[in-house]
């Protein structure tokens, strides 16, 4: 192996795993067990090390002792790779410092095979002695992988392409790469658009190029990547090439998207969408395009089908998002693919010159046989002779028979894409997990308790417009909605029971985002996956909550922002949970988002395979199923390896229950807020303390129920606070009881806050029994707040606690309700904790007491009292 990579000389550096398959096969060296080389060969083909850098280290050992084993050259490579992968991480560090989400853990998105190698070098290498020139299909494998390479570097550097091809000297396969390459070439730079060709968009190489294949072949596959414009390009070949009947077949949400298309950009055809059963009724006799969708032909009937060919002579067809047509096992198909696969036959035969476009940038989502399945529809051919076994041999197969019979460019030629993958600390809801697990809950259940802990970093990662996409809607769409929109955002939501705008005068939540009238749009996967065009001019910054199942799926959401009109590199955020526990083993981590985005996003997947080369390691499907056995598969390790400590959980206010009975259960143990209050009241602080330290739901279920409660008060006590404080700068205040920490928020850079409370909702809160003492200096505060916290049998001992943390020149505000205030003689209290009132004053139905501290020592302590908890027992 060794002296056959040696014998490439420079051009290891362009030779890709596909390439190394290929060379590997034809000198026997695939099939070599574990223990004789098959581990590092498995490594070379799966990407895992370069040639370059195991013959670099191979060399550099040999010189340094005379000789080199495997072993110390597979290590000299491992190491050249990671400090490649370091001095990458640096870099995007430095690029990102545009960008406000953490970047912890950012990763550029791996590059695709051949995306560097340049025309020159992928003839240069196609043209050396090393290949077997007698092996007919591992020559038609280098001829695809090579044409790849040439096309997809002029879609990069057109001019730099040419010149090295027209400049390229070699033998009978350059020459006729060479050939076939400078031909399909020039004929689409002389492509003439059409007079009728109202758009002020002008096509790309790519879409040219689809135009010269698609009349020259009449059967082509379109599979550049989402938002490289195969829309345009499918519009361009139909009408250069004068079809008079064209049929496109969509999914559903883009019929929309192509009618408007095709009226905006062509003058003087007609078009008619989803007609249904009925036959069109056309206007006119010039060129007609019939749009439906998939789903018509999961009911058209055969008598339906043939009404439609005699009525509406096909000269064309297009099916854009082929994918969509199913094929569900190796038995059986789906109707609707079934249809569409007899209808284009039919038309095929009715029109010999029939032009079939099959689009699609995922092809191919679970398995191999989509895409032999894919190939049948449009060519209206068995081909039973692709191999379709999750292999790599099969997986090369399939890539050469879609480079040879299609089109493709990938998307990230054109725009930039940045993957930010935060980490997300969420081992306070082991306990949420292990009870969804005992229920035999479903995945959403586990989605919507570890999006809680993603709340802050999905609310943090929204800079500027932001669109917000999750897999799933209950349980997830309102807390994300109720989360962004308390920071002050402007939220609409686009899923498939509500896509109602908030503002009038707009017809949907989508437009109303696109027009500026919102700041955050939370979608659905299924609705923003296709045929939804006009985000990329609104935003380029996109936050999963929760992942799609299919690394297709994921490029086609990520698509609606990396497509034509995007005038920025696209910035995609996405939290990653970890729980962190001990075990009797020792301290483990567990994430299953981590598992979940490395399966759907891995390079080796097969979708990728099939249109880059790219070699599969094993079957990357995710669905519902798995994820949930994987689940399952951990908590019955943990429980046998019994944990013993996880971290102390985030307290959440808003608290949201995934499930109505637990929701139930907490209310009926805690009561309502008069409930709270009487209870609370009635104990001393620290009882009250030890009791929501063990349980923080009884203090969440309170301040949720406050929150709300908030909305209907015509006078808000955090809200005057914040006024009166406005009014100076640079104090050190002391919010006692302070809650959620809305005053601490509220005068961020104005004053300096110590806030606080029974329980921390932040870093930012020191959880407490105030009764006990707050850990403050003395004489330490120029303001000491209550605002509806004097509560507890002991509360004037909160007072006495606010006057040894008080400066001399210290000052006291209260807001307490004026029936409790009465009852409970607030304003003698004060006085008698050592301040004296300057104000006293009742609005709406609270009573606010300003007043400032008195030299003398409170008659409190001087008396004893407040030593001890209960002392302001009533």
């Amino acid at each position: 192996m060794i002296t056959l990579l040696r014998s490439l000389g420079d051009h290891a550096l362009s030779l890709d795993p596909r390439d190394l398959y290929v060379l590997f096969q034809q000198h026997k060296l695939t099939e070599h067990p574990p223990e004789e080389a098959g581990d590092l060969i498995s490594e070379l083909l799966d990407g895992g090390m370069t040639p370059a850098d195991l013959l670099d280290s191979y060399e550099e050992v040999a010189g340094r002792d005379g000789e080199a084993s495997l072993e110390e050259a597979v290590q000299g490579a491992h190491r050249a790779k990671r400090a490649r992968q370091v001095a990458l991480e640096e870099a995007a560090i430095v690029d990102d410092r545009r960008s406000s989400a953490p970047s912890d853990q950012r990763e550029a998105e791996p590059l695709v095979m051949g995306d560097e190698v340049d025309a020159a070098d992928a003839l240069s290498l196609l043209d050396h002695p090393v290949w077997c020139s007698d092996d007919e299909e591992a020559v038609q494998a280098l001829i695809a992988s090579a044409m790849d390479k040439i096309w997809n570097h002029a879609y990069r550097d057109e001019d730099a392409a040419v010149a090295q091809v027209e400049a390229s000297v070699g033998g009978p396969w350059v020459e006729r790469i060479r050939s076939e390459f400078l031909t399909t070439y020039r004929a689409a730079r002389q492509v003439q658009m059409p007079n009728n060709y109202r758009s002020e968009m002008y096509p790309r190489l790519m879409q040219l190029r689809v135009v010269v294949e698609a009349i020259n072949r009449r059967r082509l596959l379109v599979l550049s990547g989402m938002g490289t414009g195969k829309t345009l390009a499918a519009m361009l070949a139909t009408r250069i090439d004068n079809a008079q009947r064209v049929l496109v077949v969509t999914p559903n949400n883009a019929v929309e998207q192509w009618t408007r298309a095709l009226r905006g950009s062509w003058a003087g055809i007609e078009v008619q969408a989803k007609p249904g059963n009925r036959v069109p009724q056309w206007q006119t006799s010039g060129p007609q395009y019939l749009v439906t969708n998939f789903e018509a032909f999961s009911y058209m009937s055969d008598g339906a089908m043939a009404e439609l060919l005699e009525h509406f002579n096909i000269d064309a067809v297009i099916v854009d998002e082929v994918q969509f047509a199913k094929q569900r096992s190796s038995d059986t198909q789906s109707r609707r693919r079934r249809q569409i696969t007899r209808l284009i036959a039919a038309a095929g035969e009715r029109c010999p010159d029939l032009m079939v476009l099959g689009m699609s940038g995922t092809p191919i989502l679970n398995e191999l046989r989509e895409g032999q399945k894919l190939i049948e529809m449009v060519f209206s051919e068995d081909r039973a002779d692709l191999p379709v076994e999750t292999t790599r041999h099969a997986a090369m197969r399939m890539f050469r028979e879609m480079m040879r019979l299609g089109v493709r460019q990938r998307s990230a030629d054109l725009w930039p894409i940045k993957i930010s993958r935060v980490p997300v600390e969420a081992s306070a809801y082991l306990d949420d997990i292990r009870a969804l697990r005992r229920r035999r809950a479903t995945i959403s259940s586990y989605e919507q308790v570890l999006v809680q802990a993603k709340l802050p970093i999905i609310v943090k990662a929204v800079d500027g417009p932001t669109l917000v996409v999750t897999q799933f809607v209950e349980g997830i769409v309102e807390p994300l909605r109720q989360a962004l929109v308390s920071r002050g955002l402007r939220v609409g939501v686009f899923t498939g029971e509500n896509k109602l705008a908030t503002t009038d005068g707009y017809s949907s939540s989508l437009d109303e985002f696109i027009d500026g009238a919102t700041d955050v749009l939370i979608g659905s996967a299924d609705c923003l996956g296709t045929g939804i065009d006009g985000l990329q001019g609104r935003c380029h910054r996109m936050v999963f909550a929760t992942l799609p199942w299919t690394d297709g799926a994921l490029a086609q959401i990520v698509a609606r922002l990396a497509r034509h009109g995007q005038g920025h590199p696209v910035d995609v955020v996405a939290p990653v949970t970890t729980i962190e526990y001990v075990s009797s083993s020792g301290p483990q981590v567990f994430s299953f988002c981590s598992w979940r985005w490395g399966t759907i996003a891995s390079k080796r997947a097969l979708a990728l395979a099939a249109v880059d080369g790219t070699l599969p390691t094993t079957d990357a499907a995710l669905s519902p199923q798995k994820a949930q056995g994987y689940i399952s598969e951990w908590i019955d390790r943990l429980e046998k390896g019994q944990a013993q400590l996880r971290r102390q959980r985030p307290i959440r206010v808003p608290l949201v229950f995934t499930e109505h009975e637990d929701e139930l259960s907490a209310r009926r143990s805690f009561g309502d807020l008069a409930a709270c209050h009487s209870r609370w009241n009635a104990a001393v602080s620290s009882r009250t303390h030890q009791r929501l330290q063990a349980n923080p739901q009884e203090w969440e279920l309170y301040h949720t129920d406050l929150a709300a409660t908030r909305l209907a008060w015509q006078v808000h006590a955090l809200e005057e606070t914040t006024r009166h404080c406005s009014r100076s700068i640079g104090l050190v205040i002391g919010a006692f009881g302070c809650g959620t920490a809305g005053l601490a928020e509220a005068l961020r850079g104005r004053h300096v806050v110590h806030s606080f409370d029974h329980l921390a909702i932040s870093q930012a809160v020191v959880a407490c029994d105030m009764g006990n003492g707050v850990p403050l200096e003395d004489a330490s505060l120029d303001l000491a707040v209550f605002n509806l916290s004097l509560m507890g049998r002991n509360w004037r001992d909160y007072l006495t606690e606010a006057w040894r943390c008080l400066k001399p020149t210290g000052q006291l505000l209260t807001w307490m309700p004026t029936g409790w205030a009465e009852d409970h003689r607030l304003d003698k209290a004060i006085e008698r904790a050592g301040f004296q009132t300057i104000s006293t004053e009742t609005r709406w139905k609270w009573q606010r007491i300003w007043a400032v501290v008195l030299q003398e020592v409170p008659i409190q302590q001087q008396r004893g009292e407040g030593a001890s908890p209960g002392s302001g027992d009533d």
